[in-house]
């Protein structure tokens, strides 16, 4: 290398863009310094060279291993940061594959969750539901019980109790009971039972008669095991006519019986045409004595 004439154009160089800043400052024709830097950049040029062609084989060989080891250190600088590009890649790579990975996890567990979130709903609602099916079936088998023991109770009162025993007895075809049942009282302070029945028909007088004897009897059974009873006065009414033809409910045959009475006849083997010889009172038309 001549290094005279490097340096000769190294200067030219510096000077010319010193040059060339003030002038671009003033604003000043700047074709001279380009050229004069451009002349700087051919002596610095010719300078290497020169001293390139003038240098023995030891300077070019060793000119050539730093060349050589400059080049290998670039390369290897290269490749040391291509290799590091590369991890970084493969590291960003790396932790992307990773939050996908835990992004669908937390997908999975938020469905899972969500499922069972659902699913506790859904079996809370079940078990609500069942909960009011159950408390609304308590309540209806409550109330029918209440319903039942209060019919029951109804039933097993001496009024109604009663009433069923003489309408049994006495009823005739599909009447009802307040037909077949005229009058009912009961006091339950004297505990005395009254009731005014209509009287079946029949072939004749004694057919009547015979009927109501039998039927007063069924009563006075019946109502004889009611110990709430101290007292019963039957009365029978019976379609009558008289001497003008006009016909007329009467009250044909009247008995009662005391709890004295009651329970000392054996009714399980009574024969009902002694009736008026036990009773405690008796009122009774002719014609249906027996």
């Amino acid at each position: 290398m001549d290094i005279f004439l490097f340096l000769v154009g190294l200067v030219a160089i510096l000077v010319a863009i010193v040059m060339l800043i003030v002038r671009f400052i003033n604003k000043k024709p700047k074709k001279i310094l380009l050229i004069t830097m451009g002349v700087g950049f051919v002596l610095m040029f010719t300078g290497a060279m020169i001293g390139g062609a003038n240098m023995t084989p030891e300077e070019k060989a060793a000119v050539e291993e730093k060349r050589l080891a400059k080049q290998e250190e670039k390369e290897e600088k290269l490749e040391d940061e291509r290799l590091e590009k590369e991890k970084e890649a493969k590291k960003l790579e790396e932790q992307k594959l990773k939050e996908e990975e835990e992004a669908k996890q937390k997908e999975v567990a938020d469905k899972e969750r969500k499922s069972d979130d659902e699913k506790k709903k859904v079996d809370e609602l079940k078990k609500q539901q069942q909960e009011e099916q159950r408390s609304q079936e308590e309540e209806r088998m409550a109330k029918e019980k209440a319903e039942k023991a209060a019919v029951e109770k109804e039933n097993n009162t001496v009024q109604t109790k009663s009433r069923k025993v003489i309408y049994d007895v006495f009823k005739s075809g599909d009447d009802k009971i307040d037909e077949t049942i005229t009058k009912f009282e009961f006091d339950e302070n004297e505990k005395v039972l009254k009731a005014t029945v209509k009287g079946k028909d029949g072939w004749s007088d004694k057919s009547i008669g015979r009927g109501f004897y039998e039927d007063s009897t069924a009563v006075y059974r019946e109502l004889s095991k009611d110990n709430r009873i101290e007292e019963v006065w039957l009365t029978i009414t019976f379609s009558m006519q008289d001497i003008y033809g006009n016909v007329e409910d009467e009250e044909v045959m009247g008995t009662h019986v005391t709890r004295k009475t009651m329970d000392k006849v054996n009714w399980k083997n009574f024969n009902y045409e002694n009736l008026l010889d036990v009773v405690d009172g008796v009122r009774l038309y002719p014609q249906f004595v027996q």
